[in-house]
């Protein structure tokens, strides 16, 4: 980034590459979302290279809930299971959200979501809560990140 700011100074016109804009966009997002119970708990994840990329997202996700003027939680992980990324409450209730990154245009993923049904099903089910689960993908996601 330093060498963005003294490329700009030098030709005296303001060029940021895209990783420069997307960490300023992720300053911001983290600025958004400070107030989360549990955003160290992602922070945390975005320090790590392996799941930087994951958590990035589920920060996104996060204020996109915020942003619809609902109440966000971070649900802390555990070694023992798979748990949910976050905990939403809407006007109706409590949803569980879990923020997942399709990586390539191919969906190499895709595969995983029958898992992932069955792990919500049963961290659902053990908490006695409503089975009804709901993967919806509004738009492909284009390569945002660097």
């Amino acid at each position: 980034m330093q060498e963005c700011i003294i490329k700009c100074h030098d030709i005296k016109k303001l060029s940021l590459n895209n990783h420069t804009i997307f960490l300023i966009d992720l300053f911001f997002s983290l600025r958004k979302a400070k107030d989360i119970c549990g955003i160290n708990d992602i922070i945390e994840r975005i320090r790590d290279d392996n799941k930087f990329l994951s958590s990035c997202f589920e920060l996104e996700v996060a204020n996109y809930y915020l942003d619809l003027g609902m109440t966000v939680e971070v649900v802390a992980e555990t070694n023992d299971e798979k748990t949910p990324d976050l905990l939403v409450s809407t006007r109706s209730g409590k949803v569980y959200v879990e923020a997942k990154l399709l990586e390539d245009k191919n969906k190499s993923e895709q595969k995983h979501f029958p898992q992932l049904v069955n792990t919500l099903k049963n961290y659902l089910n053990k908490k006695q809560k409503c089975l009804n689960i709901n993967i919806q993908a509004h738009r492909e996601l284009g390569p945002r990140f660097p």
